[in-house]
C-alpha cells in the first residue's frame, strides 16, 4: 500500500448526480485528497476491486446497484475503509442502519463542502492515530 501524507486521503466518491460529481472532482483535490469519482454502484465496485481507499462517500439511492450494495462489497473487500453515507432521502432509521452496517458517518444531502471537509479531517486524524499504533 502506498503511503500518503497524513492529511491526504484516498477518497472514493459515488453519486449518480452529475453536478455533485463535477463539484467533488474539483473540491476533493482542492481539499488535498486523491479522489476517484464514480457515477454508479457498478463503477464503484470496479474501482474498489482495482484500488484501495481510505474512505468512501457513497450515495444510497442510485439506479442499478444501490449504495448499500457498494458498502457491503467495500466492507467485504476492504474492511478498514471508512464509509460515509450521503443521501437526500435520509431518515433516522437509515442513519442508524448505516452506523450498524459499519459506516463512519451519515451526511444528509444537500451537504455543505465544509461538512465533507470536516468529516474527512476526522477520518484522517483517526487513520493517523491508527497508523501510529501499528
Amino acid at each position: 500500500m502506498n503511503t500518503l501524507p497524513a492529511n491526504k486521503l484516498r477518497v472514493l466518491f459515488v453519486d449518480d448526480e452529475p453536478p455533485i460529481r463535477d463539484v467533488m472532482k474539483i473540491e476533493l483535490p482542492r481539499m488535498g485528497h486523491e479522489a476517484t469519482i464514480c457515477e454508479d454502484g457498478a463503477a464503484a465496485i470496479a474501482a474498489i476491486d482495482k484500488h484501495s481507499f481510505d474512505v468512501a462517500i457513497v450515495d444510497l439511492r442510485m439506479p442499478g446497484l444501490s449504495g448499500w450494495d457498494v458498502v457491503d462489497h467495500l466492507k467485504r473487500v476492504s474492511p478498514d475503509t471508512e464509509v460515509i453515507i450521503s443521501t437526500g432521502h435520509g431518515s433516522m432509521e437509515e442513519a442508524i442502519q448505516a452506523l450498524r452496517r459499519g459506516a463512519y458517518d451519515f451526511l444528509p444531502k444537500p451537504c455543505k463542502l465544509f461538512e465533507i471537509a470536516n468529516v474527512l479531517k476526522r477520518v484522517g486524524e483517526k487513520l493517523a492515530l491508527t497508523r501510529k499504533t501499528e
